[in-house]
């Protein structure tokens, strides 16, 4: 639904937590703002609508409601989708990439991570325990993952941010993450550098 930049703000300062999440989006060093964003209005319109309702669709616009587990894996997924995105930026201003192509891999390493919110959301404890016996091991986890959930968390970060109306291109990235890199395409590799570069 099309929805102005003034409502967007008031229904997310319902929330604390949701507020204090979008203004340390909208001031971190990936925005780069020139004075301290404080307005919720102001950074809706700085961030632009569709990585807000991204964000916020992803942890289901219950901030507030969701355990302390969740809300530290969407604390954490977003401090990695940006640190990952300030990345991709430079990489692909470095290799060249279209502006398009650009844009595309920003937002992928944006939201690379949001199927672990999820599962984090839908899976509760069972999750926390996933996390927990692969011990910081990603790849163990994933595959912790795959078999508890049936996909992978990069397969349902692609298919809601599509759903969601997300950059097809973006999404088609993130859904290629954790596959071999002659398998993806270029947006999808360059993720996957950006990646490894801040592990």
């Amino acid at each position: 639904p099309k929805a102005s930049a003034e409502a967007v703000a008031t229904e997310i300062d319902k929330s604390s937590i949701a507020r204090a999440r979008l203004l340390g989006i909208a001031n971190s060093s990936f925005f780069s703002p020139v004075r301290t964003v404080a307005d919720s209005k102001q950074a809706v319109m700085m961030i632009g609508f569709g990585i807000v309702r991204a964000i916020f669709l992803s942890s289901e616009y219950k901030c507030d409601n969701q355990p302390p587990p969740v809300q530290f894996i969407l604390q954490q997924c977003l401090n990695r989708g940006i640190e990952a995105s300030i990345v991709v930026q430079n990489l692909a201003i470095t290799k060249g990439f279209s502006e398009s192509d650009r844009n595309s891999a920003i937002v992928a390493a944006m939201f690379h991570c949001f199927g672990k919110v999820q599962f984090a959301i839908h899976g509760g404890n069972t999750y926390t325990e996933l996390q927990s016996r692969a011990n910081e091991n990603e790849e163990l986890l994933m595959e912790f993952e795959q078999q508890h959930f049936g996909a992978s968390r990069y397969q349902v970060a692609a298919y809601l941010l599509c759903l969601w109306g997300i950059d097809p291109v973006a999404c088609r990235a993130i859904f290629q993450l954790g596959t071999p890199d002659a398998d993806c395409t270029p947006v999808a590799k360059l993720v996957q550098e950006a990646d490894r570069k801040i592990q």
